[in-house]
């Protein structure tokens, strides 16, 4: 989990909780609307720097040689083995070529959860 994952959510209930207190000077219901409406509109912002990470990372890796990817995705510092594995597919590459990578990254007691 990150950041990136962090902050939809985060704002979904602080959106929530302010549309629910506002609402609530209108009485009951439309605090309970209030709060519906604050969540959407909470998550709807929270969400578009996880979609906007994803849309620079794969528009980096579009750039990239298929060896490049393969380097990256070998790379313990690689800041998203998804998208690159992401980037692979799309390029018609088979990916059970690199699934003890992707193996030995979910085994790794030394990788990092984050």
């Amino acid at each position: 989990m990150s950041i990136f994952h962090v902050l939809p959510v985060a704002d979904l209930v602080v959106g929530a909780v302010y549309g629910a207190w506002l609402g609530s000077f209108f009485g009951l219901a439309i605090g309970a609307v209030g709060g519906v409406v604050g969540a959407i509109l909470g998550f709807v912002p929270g969400s578009m720097s996880l979609i906007l990470a994803t849309l620079v990372f794969q528009h980096q890796y579009s750039k990239k040689s298929l060896e490049e990817l393969r380097q990256m995705l070998r790379d313990p510092m690689c800041l998203a083995p998804n998208i690159v594995l992401l980037e692979l597919r799309s390029r018609g590459e088979d990916l059970e070529r690199e699934l003890p990578v992707v193996f030995d990254m979910l085994t790794d007691p030394n990788q990092s959860v984050a």
